[in-house]
């Protein structure tokens, strides 16, 4: 794994957390540095590094009209309902890209200080079917790509070329790295105190599920399993309605230790796969608290939302889906001694595929 590479999974976990991302700390350090769950040097799912910053594919803003039907309104005004139960067995599928755009990298080595600038994307698919006491994760999708400079560009095309000429099969993507854990499942159990992954025979995604144990709970309500334990009151809003979070109620949008404050406006409604949403228009700037790794190390820093959309649901305390533009800046230390640095432009957007199973639950 490339070095960038590598000190994105340090900050990857803070803007995780930030906008409910799975990706966590302790299973990207142990994934990192300890099991080497991602190679390099593999093909690309979908597209290739040399295209990864275009423009997402956008969503669907339709809404299925059974569950418009659901939905709280009157005269331009909006009741975000907490009545309706949620369903006893849940699968939610959720999509989460970054995109870091020529962010400065700075790391200590044994010499003095490397210095980078790279652009990255980070994609990560997953899975979650939850009934009961139990829940399964599934990785559908872990790809991390670096943006080739020209003269890298250059020298891959002529390799492809190269290659089509002699009839050979195109050199794997350089840019590219694939998770190993793709298509593995992890299942988690409760006591109604904390959560315990379940045994399996598969080394590397037994450890998986240990790294993550400690993140289930937040795990489950960031990605809409669970529901949020601060929503919006009884009170209906209306088109246009400006609030602003601070303190204790940032929980409305984050998870984990924060600070800071978020102007939110709401704009109207749309459907986010099918399901009616909320969306508000969302700014402001945000502090993380330090948080320490396996290893002692610790990472605090700033984020600033220059620009953003979030889609909260009308029928569940749930977000599923959000846009943002930031600036962000981490700082990781180690003993006291700074040792990494990241600053510069990110954009984060996810989405979640949110609804209720009909067939057997996960065996136990």
């Amino acid at each position: 794994m490339k070095k960038p590479q590598k000190q994105l999974l340090s900050v990857m976990f803070h803007l995780a957390v930030l906008c409910g991302m799975v990706v966590t700390y302790d299973a990207g350090k142990a994934l990192a540095q300890k099991l080497g769950w991602i190679k390099s040097g593999h093909k690309a799912a979908e597209g290739t590094a040399i295209d990864f910053m275009d423009k997402e594919p956008q969503l669907s803003t339709e809404i299925d009209p059974a569950l418009e039907k659901l939905v709280a309104k009157k005269d331009g005004t909006f009741l975000f309902r907490t009545d309706i139960p949620f369903p006893p067995h849940l699968r939610v599928i959720s999509t989460d890209v970054t995109k870091f755009h020529d962010v400065n990298i700075a790391k200590r080595v044994a010499d003095g200080s490397q210095r980078t600038r790279e652009s990255l994307r980070i994609e990560e698919v997953m899975e979650y079917e939850m009934a009961g006491k139990s829940v399964r994760f599934t990785q559908r999708q872990m790809l991390s790509q670096r943006k080739p400079t020209a003269a890298e560009r250059l020298e891959r095309l002529k390799a492809i070329e190269a290659a089509v000429k002699k009839g050979a099969e195109p050199p794997a993507d350089p840019f590219s790295t694939v998770g190993e854990l793709v298509g593995k499942a992890v299942q988690f159990k409760t006591d109604g105190k904390a959560w315990a992954v379940m045994p399996t025979k598969e080394f590397k995604t037994m450890a998986w599920g240990k790294g993550l144990e400690k993140q289930v709970g937040d795990m489950l309500v960031a990605n809409g399993l669970m529901r949020k334990a601060r929503w919006f009151g009884d009170k209906p809003l209306p088109i246009g309605h400006k609030l602003t979070l601070s303190g204790d109620s940032l929980d409305l949008v984050l998870t984990g230790g924060r600070s800071g404050s978020l102007d939110m406006e709401l704009k109207g409604m749309e459907g986010v796969h099918g399901h009616p949403c909320a969306v508000f228009e969302v700014s402001g700037a945000v502090k993380l608290d330090e948080d320490t790794d396996d290893q002692g190390r610790t990472t605090s820093g700033e984020e600033t939302i220059e620009s953003g959309r979030i889609w909260f649901s009308l029928l569940y305390p749930v977000v599923l889906r959000g846009e943002m533009a930031m600036i962000v800046s981490y700082d990781t230390r180690e003993k006291g001694k700074l040792v990494e640095q990241l600053q510069g432009k990110a954009e984060k957007s996810f989405h979640r595929k949110w609804g209720a199973v009909t067939k057997a639950a996960p065996k136990e």
